[in-house]
């Protein structure tokens, strides 16, 4: 029961990695501009289903919502999966940006995995990494490269 987190994590990642692979492959043999995990942006309004969330898990601890929290809990959870995927893609955006080497990612995403599987410490990365997504509404981290003087065409 450990890992059914880390499962379903797993299974939903590969599940998407699976279909974009699939239909950026679609569109390139179509000509048509192929999607780029690094621009994964959530926009603003998808704050709000999570406070709300929020809001009602924390009546429910305190006034017992039963019917309503398990609902809030399920929305929030998805909520917070795609606030860690664009927290991911925040990380793949650097990634592209100073051109580190692909198998980083693979080893990130390994590293990733392996701690969320950890009982004492999956909780923490849990929570960190989608709390990095959401504080994008707040801060720019996605700032383009300039390009270099020799790299100018």
């Amino acid at each position: 029961m450990r890992t059914v987190l880390l499962d379903v994590l797993v299974f939903l990642s590969f599940s998407w990695w699976l279909g974009q692979a699939l239909s950026s492959r679609a569109l390139a043999v179509l000509g048509k501009p192929v999607f780029r995990f690094s621009a994964f942006h959530l926009e603003s309004f998808w704050l709000w289903p999570l406070i709300l969330c929020g809001a009602v898990v924390l009546l429910d601890l305190f006034f017992g919502l039963e019917p309503w929290s398990y609902a809030a809990w399920n929305v929030g959870l998805a909520v917070l999966f795609l606030y860690g995927l664009q927290a991911l893609a925040i990380v793949r955006f650097v990634f592209e940006k100073f051109r580190v080497a692909g198998v980083v990612w693979v080893l990130l995403l390994v590293g990733l995995a392996v701690l969320c599987a950890s009982p004492q410490v999956g909780l923490y990365v849990l929570l960190i990494i989608p709390t990095f997504g959401v504080s994008e509404q707040w801060v720019r981290y996605r700032i383009p490269r300039e390009p270099m003087p020799t790299e100018r065409q």
